[in-house]
């Protein structure tokens, strides 16, 4: 079964339950598309609004588990934190360098 490429199929095609839970290639490979495209199609579909998760050890799935989403967003959360640390040096000598940031 093949399906559509889109926020909405792409969330139809990551099961429910994190013990359901499906890697990211066999999901690209289900759907048709590139590993980099399947990460952009997830990304647009959390930025629709569909909850997918992923485990910690790899794997996608659906869930309206307050305490699962919980746990998602701590660790996107401390994600964007440790790129900022990576970014702030960057950014320190672009300033120093008169550049706009």
């Amino acid at each position: 079964m093949t399906y559509e490429v889109t926020p909405i199929r792409i969330a139809e095609a990551i099961p429910y339950g994190e013990k359901n839970a499906i890697g990211r290639a066999e999901l690209a490979r289900k759907i048709g598309v590139t590993d980099r495209e399947m990460r952009q199609r997830i990304a647009e579909a959390r930025a629709e609004g569909e909850m997918i998760l992923c485990r910690a050890d790899g794997g996608y799935f659906r869930s309206d588990d307050l305490a699962q989403i919980a746990v998602q967003y701590r660790r996107e959360k401390a994600r964007m934190k440790s790129l900022y640390r990576a970014m702030k040096p960057m950014r320190d000598l672009l300033k120093r360098a008169g550049r706009d940031v």
